[in-house]
C-alpha cells in the first residue's frame, strides 16, 4: 500500500473522527444543576399544602430527593428578602396565619414575619435562613423568584442579596440561580453579580416565542422557564436546537409531564410529584423496537442531547468505514489502477 494511500486515508479518517467526537458539543454547556429534572416549587409541598416556603417544607422534600428548590423572595416593611410570595390579604388567609391588627394585605417587618407561623405551625424563612440551608446542605441549589420588574426594586433586591451573603460567604451565590424576567433584568442583576447560571422566566414576559428565542441565541442563555400553557412544540424545538434546557410550572400531573416531555421538556416546578412517583406513572418515549434503548430508572426520561450525540458519534463512525472501504477499492498494493 503506497504513501499515497496511507496519507489520504489518515486525512479522511480523521476528518470523520473529529465531526464524531465535536458533534454532541451543546450537551457539555447545560448548568450541572440541570441534571436535576424536578424543582420543588416554593420549596415543595408540605401534608397537601402548597406555597408556604417553609424550612419543614424543605427538609419533607429534601428527604424525597429533591436537590434543586425554588423560592419566592420578596422585601418585608424593613426592607430585607423574605421567603414569600406577595403581601396581599388572601395570601395571609391562604397561609393559614395570625397577623398583627391592621396588618392585613401589608408588607411585615422581619420580626412580625417570622413571628406568624405558617398553618400556624411552619416555619417562615429570611434570605439569612436560606443561606444557612446552602451551608448545611452543599448538595442543593437555590432558585430565586423575586416577582418584580421595576428596575429600582430588582436593584434592591439583588444587592440585599450580595450584600447578606458577603456577610457569610459570597461563594453561597454560585449556588443561586436567579428567574429572570426581561432582557432589562438580565443586564441589572448581571452588573450586581455575576451569577454563574440564570433562568429566563418568561412567566410575565409578553415577548413571543420569535422573540424569546432570538434572545436566548444572542445572550447564550442556557435555561428557559416558562407556564404550562406557553410550552408549545415548536417554541421547544426551537430553544432545543439552540441548546437550551426548558423547565415548565407548575405541574403536578404525571400525565401532563408525559406529554410535555413528549415534545421535548426537559424538566418541571411541582409542588407534589416526586421523582419515584414518575418512575411509577411516567413511561420514557417509546423509540422503534429494534431501536429502543433499556430504561434508565433514574431519570425522568431520555434526554433528546444524549440520543442526537450518540447519534453524532455513530454517522461518524460509519462515516470512517465507508472512506475506508472506498479507498479499498480504488487502490491496490501494486499502485494506483488507471
Amino acid at each position: 500500500m503506497n504513501r499515497s494511500f496511507r496519507r489520504w486515508a489518515a486525512l479522511l479518517l480523521g476528518i470523520c473522527a473529529i465531526g464524531a467526537v465535536q458533534a454532541p458539543a451543546l450537551a457539555a454547556e447545560r448548568p450541572q444543576w440541570t441534571e436535576e429534572r424536578l424543582i420543588a416549587h416554593a420549596m415543595g409541598g408540605i401534608n397537601g399544602n402548597a406555597s408556604t416556603n417553609t424550612y419543614e417544607a424543605f427538609l419533607v422534600n429534601y428527604e424525597k430527593g429533591f436537590r434543586l428548590f425554588e423560592v419566592d423572595l420578596i422585601l418585608s416593611e424593613d426592607e430585607k428578602l423574605v421567603a414569600r410570595h406577595d403581601w396581599l390579604e388572601y395570601t395571609a388567609v391562604f397561609l393559614g396565619q395570625t397577623l398583627p391588627e391592621g396588618k392585613a394585605g401589608s408588607p411585615l417587618t422581619v420580626k412580625e414575619f417570622k413571628s406568624a407561623k405558617i398553618m400556624d405551625k411552619y416555619k417562615p424563612m429570611t434570605f439569612g435562613d436560606i443561606l444557612t440551608l446552602l451551608q448545611e446542605y452543599p448538595d442543593i441549589t437555590i432558585i430565586t423568584d423575586t416577582k418584580e420588574t421595576e428596575p429600582a426594586l430588582i436593584a434592591k433586591q439583588f444587592t440585599s442579596m450580595v450584600e447578606k451573603a458577603a456577610s457569610r460567604d459570597i461563594t453561597l451565590l454560585n449556588r443561586i440561580v436567579p428567574e429572570l424576567y426581561t432582557p432589562e433584568m438580565v443586564d441589572i442583576v448581571q452588573s450586581i453579580y455575576d451569577f454563574p447560571s440564570v433562568i429566563f422566566s418568561i412567566y410575565q414576559s409578553p415577548m413571543s416565542p420569535e422573540e424569546v428565542v432570538r434572545f436566548v441565541d444572542e445572550r447564550d442563555i442556557s435555561v428557559v422557564a416558562m407556564p404550562v400553557e406557553r410550552a408549545t412544540e415548536p417554541f421547544i424545538a426551537a430553544l432545543n436546537d439552540l441548546g437550551a434546557v426548558t423547565y415548565v410550572h407548575t405541574t403536578n400531573s404525571a400525565e401532563e409531564v408525559r406529554n410535555l416531555q413528549s415534545i421535548g421538556v426537559h424538566g418541571f416546578y411541582t409542588d407534589f410529584l416526586s421523582k419515584k412517583a414518575l418512575d411509577r406513572h411516567v413511561t420514557k418515549l417509546k423509540a422503534e423496537p429494534e431501536m429502543q434503548a433499556e430504561p434508565d430508572s433514574d431519570a425522568i426520561a431520555g434526554d433528546p442531547a444524549d440520543s442526537n450525540g450518540t447519534a453524532y458519534a455513530a454517522f461518524g463512525l460509519l462515516g470512517m468505514q465507508i472512506v475506508f472501504l472506498l479507498l479499498l477499492r480504488k487502490y491496490r498494493p501494486t499502485g494506483l489502477h488507471s
